[in-house]
């Protein structure tokens, strides 16, 4: 799903991302940075809605919207591929 080329590094608990092909720079936050390196393990969705839930001790509700929104951005960014 992650797109292949890009530079990514872990600064402080969050994940940089770099676009070589564009030169831009993207800093995930806490939550972000957990969903990208669940995505790039090849998880799963539930599997990492549910870790979002755990780690964030926020509902399903919440955990469900945010990885959706998430996965939102990323694909308008094209730092994902979508199937």
């Amino acid at each position: 799903m992650i797109r292949e080329g890009l530079v990514t590094r872990v600064v402080d608990q969050h994940q940089i991302v770099i676009q070589p092909f564009t030169g831009e720079i993207h800093e995930l936050n806490e939550s972000g940075s957990l969903i990208w390196k669940e995505l790039s393990e090849k998880n799963d969705r539930d599997h990492i809605i549910s870790l979002l839930i755990k780690k964030f001790e926020i509902s399903p509700e919440t955990a469900e919207k945010d990885y959706e929104e998430f996965i939102r951005i990323l694909k308008e960014l094209s730092l994902i591929k979508t199937p």
